[in-house]
């Protein structure tokens, strides 16, 4: 039987309560019903609140829509967008449209955000003044004895040529750690919808 593998987000910095910024969590879903309400889950899960939770279905044939319905009811922070399919960048880039906050975060239908990865991530940022920041992220096989098992990412401070040379030479960024400004995003781009030849 073959089994799926979760990824968790976690960050090594302390607690951090400051609860000023407006985070826009943007969620991709293409035929996800079996991930999904455990995903919301983990976001609704944040020891920081101040979050709007955007649920872009793009064009899901399972019943992702329904789950995505359900917990809009339950939750105001919570939107639920629908559009033909398009792919997974055309999915991020309608939510960064429709967002609202000063900072963008985003995570896949099918993976999971611990319980304090956004206010950790935010104490990094209020103490370095980042625009962009990511983090480690790990594998969780819950079938495993050893259930997590890290990514083999990049890490380290990256600034200037450094960072750039990074991003350009390797997947290095892993986007369901990132939290970004939406302002940065909107001066240098949002995802290219392009089909990869």
């Amino acid at each position: 039987m073959a089994t799926h593998s979760r990824n968790i987000y976690v960050s090594k910095y302390t607690c951090y309560s400051k609860m000023t910024n407006l985070i826009s969590i943007i969620v991709p879903i293409y035929n996800t019903e079996a991930f999904l309400a455990k995903t919301i889950e983990s976001v609704l899960a944040q020891t920081y609140a101040n979050w709007e939770l955007l649920l872009i279905d793009d064009g899901s044939t399972d019943s992702s829509s329904f789950i995505c319905e359900e917990f809009a009811k339950e939750d105001k922070r919570t939107s639920y967008y629908y559009k033909t399919n398009g792919g997974q960048a055309s999915a991020r880039n309608l939510g960064i449209q429709k967002s609202k906050g000063d900072w963008i975060a985003f995570l896949d239908a099918d993976d999971l955000w611990l319980p304090q990865k956004l206010e950790h991530q935010l104490k990094e940022i209020d103490s370095s003044q980042a625009d962009f920041l990511y983090g480690l992220g790990y594998y969780y096989y819950p079938e495993k004895e050893n259930k997590l098992e890290r990514y083999d990412w990049i890490t380290g401070e990256r600034t200037g040529e450094s960072f750039f040379q990074t991003l350009y030479t390797s997947c290095a960024v892993n986007t369901n750690t990132v939290l970004v400004k939406k302002t940065l995003l909107d001066e240098v781009g949002y995802f290219n919808e392009d089909p990869i030849m």
